[in-house]
């Protein structure tokens, strides 16, 4: 049986394999993650995110409103937004066998399938085609 640390530590790897095929960037779990003094799961050098990972048995969204429970989503957000700062919060989450969707507070421009939640101030949509179809800048320059 996998206890909670484990599926997050899990889901850290899993990210960190998908960024490193998607984008080339070798990406690392945030040592000490989960201890608070560094804020995020996974950083990159440089990074401008504050990456934070979900790895779920069910899905944090849907199966949430349906049941008349309050979703995951907001709540994730939310803390992710306050502790993120002066970086961007970045949220990627999944649940057992989906693929992998990200939280950006960055309005896609080439993505057309995206869900707007302007209370959060946050979309979210298929990491993949985020990756894949929007520009993004993964870190500050070194000089």
């Amino acid at each position: 049986m996998v206890n909670s640390r484990q599926k997050g530590a899990l889901g850290e790897n899993k990210i960190i394999e998908f960024l490193l095929e998607k984008t080339g960037i070798k990406f690392e779990r945030t040592p000490g993650s989960g201890s608070g003094k560094i804020k995020g799961d996974v950083i990159c050098p440089f990074s401008v995110f504050c990456i934070e990972v979900k790895n779920y048995k069910e899905d944090p969204f849907n199966s949430n409103i349906l049941c008349n429970k309050t979703s995951l989503i907001p709540i994730w957000w939310n803390k992710l937004k306050k502790e993120s700062y002066p970086r961007k919060p970045l949220l990627f989450y999944r649940w057992n066998r989906s693929k992998w969707f990200v939280v950006t507070e960055q309005k896609p421009t080439k993505t057309k399938n995206y869900l707007d939640f302007p209370s959060l101030g946050c979309y979210i949509l298929l990491a993949e085609e985020w990756i894949l179809k929007e520009e993004i800048t993964w870190s500050h320059s070194k000089s």
